[in-house]
């Protein structure tokens, strides 16, 4: 490691270690959960985009959304169909029709923000919108690139020492917080207690185990 990845590894490790910011991460987490599992993923999108970019046309939307035109018919029709968004005639074209969020829809959507956005709007308060713009697009750059990246069993355990060998072939976060719930459990068994972070774990478990359920 150069000393600019080792001070970007330190940083990030700050953050994780924060208890503000993973308690805004964990929170913006669940409302996204939450909003997929009552809308979709791709309706929410479309609401969001309507949230933003109000009245435009089917065409408008499979571009900015990167979709194909029968998804966004669908995607659509069930919005319009929900009361979250309507159908209009154009103005200055009666041909085309243009699609606009309702207040039932704005309504949805800042019920699905309200919850997270002071916490991230704290967080986040000291960059302007282009500086917070330029960090998505750097982080998102970053996280596409690791996810490419293959971690070596030697890697696991210099990283993780004894646990390196449990962890390998385990391809997410999900299997690795049931594991270690599990080590926990027989460590209680045998008599050796808790540690400081057991409680956390035991509810990361109850969620991941509902999570792979839905899925």
């Amino acid at each position: 490691m150069t000393d600019e990845t080792q001070d970007l590894m330190a940083t990030f490790g700050r953050l994780l270690q924060s208890r503000y910011f993973m308690t805004a991460m964990a929170l913006n987490n669940r409302t996204k959960r939450n909003s997929d599992e009552n809308l979709g993923r791709g309706r929410l999108r479309l609401l969001s985009l309507l949230g933003k970019n109000d009245g435009i046309t089917n065409a408008e939307i499979a571009e900015k959304l990167d979709i194909r035109p029968s998804s966004v018919s669908l995607q659509v029709k069930a919005l319009v169909d929900a009361g979250m968004a309507e159908r209009r005639a154009s103005e200055t074209d009666g041909r085309v029709s243009l699609i606009f969020i309702t207040t039932l829809g704005e309504e949805t959507l800042a019920g699905l923000h309200n919850g997270n956005d002071s916490l991230s709007e704290r967080a986040f308060n000291v960059l302007t919108g282009a500086e917070q713009e330029q960090l998505q697009s750097l982080l998102r750059r970053v996280a596409a690139n690791v996810e490419d990246i293959q971690v070596t069993p030697e890697e696991m355990r210099e990283a993780f020492g004894a646990f390196g060998d449990q962890f390998k072939g385990m391809h997410d976060m999900h299997h690795m917080g049931r594991d270690m719930h599990r080590q926990m459990h027989q460590m209680r068994h045998d008599g050796h207690g808790d540690f400081p972070f057991a409680g956390w774990f035991n509810r990361n478990n109850k969620t991941t185990k509902g999570e792979d359920e839905d899925i």
